[in-house]
């Protein structure tokens, strides 16, 4: 199964998927309609992880799916590893995160 296939086959499994992009948004839209997606730019304004986790007690772990020979995807996950997961943690000890894409994540950023 292409990669490309895989993943449009996990974004539908998801309850939300939360693209860069408008641009990003409107291609998924438009391959898989009716898939729940929203916006959320790197210079968003996040809720806190508190304020999220609350809503969510129920759910086990976050998926981030993306290739990581793609930069985008790369430095995206080093910021959500950095800056924003220990926040998750701290909120929600118990949450796991999952990397999946059509390539094996490097080993030095899983271990960030």
């Amino acid at each position: 199964m292409p990669h490309q296939v895989r993943e449009l086959a996990l974004y539908s499994s998801a309850a939300l998927t939360l693209t860069i992009t408008d641009e990003d948004r409107a291609k998924l839209s438009g391959q898989r309609p009716g898939l729940p997606l929203r916006t959320l730019p790197f210079a968003a304004t996040t809720p806190t992880a508190t304020a999220l986790a609350a809503g969510w007690a129920q759910r086990r772990g976050v998926l981030f799916v993306g290739s990581y020979h793609r930069s985008g995807n790369t430095r995206a996950l080093r910021w959500l590893l950095r800056r924003v997961w220990p926040k998750v943690r701290q909120a929600v000890p118990s949450a796991r995160l999952h990397l999946v894409g059509a390539h094996e994540w490097r080993t030095e950023v899983c271990e960030l």
